[in-house]
């Protein structure tokens, strides 16, 4: 298994083909998990943190945050800059997210630059039940609620941003090259890839990105029924390329059509009043009070649970 599909509560808000119910069987043997030697040969670069002080978050953490039922003023959120790129990433996290901030930052940063490319905010929040995520493909914010998978965590990562990749590759999980890709295999790789080609697509991205990296065997190391799957993860290796391979000398571009990360707003009318929103404006001030309908700034097809 990808990843521990039992535990993942998810649903679909896309149209089209990329909804519908896939009926191809599943590979034959099963996958074990991937996820502790993707990680494994993965590769975190150096990378240096900077805290937030409190009172200040990115719109879209707080609006996720509120969403969720959780309160803003327990987001830490912090400015994590790799050493493969010049330009920070901001990542939230909820003080009691099961992952520590050194796990997040780890996490973040094994995913080959190029594929890290195509996040803007990563959100981590607990879980009242399983663990579930989601992603604003259009504008490349991941959210994970709960624990990830544990060891496994590391394809939900990949999961959740081949979204957006998906996304800006013009909406690949939808295109004739993607359907004769699909059509061509005989399987697909496990229950959850079956849900719709969007799922089928984020999970054959996982597969591609292992194929890559763990050399010389990869896939067909691990599962000797790997010709049942390969026309799809072939196509996704031809389409991204070096996006996800593991190239150390490799370095970040940050202009894949997703802005760097989202408006600074205050946490809440605490934060404002206690004088810990230096700098936000008095428009950012208002759209602080006016919680998540204030943030409608993605495609609503663009909602990937």
């Amino acid at each position: 298994m990808l990843f521990n599909t039992a535990q993942l509560v998810a649903g679909l808000l896309l149209a089209g083909e990329a909804t519908a119910q896939l009926t191809k069987p599943l590979i034959n043997p099963p996958f074990g998990e991937l996820g502790p030697v993707l990680q494994s040969r993965l590769r975190t670069p150096q990378y240096t943190v900077n805290k937030w002080p409190w009172g200040l978050i990115p719109l879209r953490c707080r609006a996720v945050a509120e969403q969720e039922n959780y309160t803003p003023y327990d987001i830490e959120v912090y400015d994590v800059t790799y050493s493969d790129c010049p330009t920070k990433w901001v990542l939230c996290r909820h003080n009691q997210s099961p992952t520590s901030p050194a796990q997040f930052f780890d996490r973040v940063g094994r995913l080959p630059v190029g594929f890290r490319d195509y996040l803007r905010h990563f959100i981590l929040l607990p879980s009242r039940g399983a663990t579930h995520a989601y992603t604003y493909s259009d504008l490349g914010d991941a959210i994970i609620l709960g624990d990830g998978h544990g060891s496994n965590a590391q394809t939900l990562y990949v999961h959740e941003i081949a979204h957006t990749v998906d996304w800006h590759h013009n909406r690949a999980s939808t295109t004739q090259g993607w359907l004769n890709a699909y059509n061509a295999a005989s399987a697909v790789s496990d229950d959850y890839a079956r849900r719709n080609q969007a799922e089928n697509f984020a999970q054959e991205t996982v597969i591609a990105m292992y194929d890559s990296v763990v050399t010389p065997n990869g896939i067909p190391g691990v599962n000797s029924g790997w010709q049942q799957i390969a026309p799809m993860y072939q196509y996704i290796k031809n389409l991204l390329g070096d996006k996800i391979q593991r190239i150390d000398s490799k370095v970040c571009t940050r202009n894949v059509g997703i802005p760097l990360w989202d408006t600074t707003v205050c946490m809440g009318p605490a934060a404002r009043d206690s004088g810990n929103c230096p700098g936000v404006s008095a428009r950012d001030l208002e759209r602080t009070q006016g919680g998540y309908n204030e943030t409608v700034t993605e495609n609503p097809e663009a909602l990937v649970k």
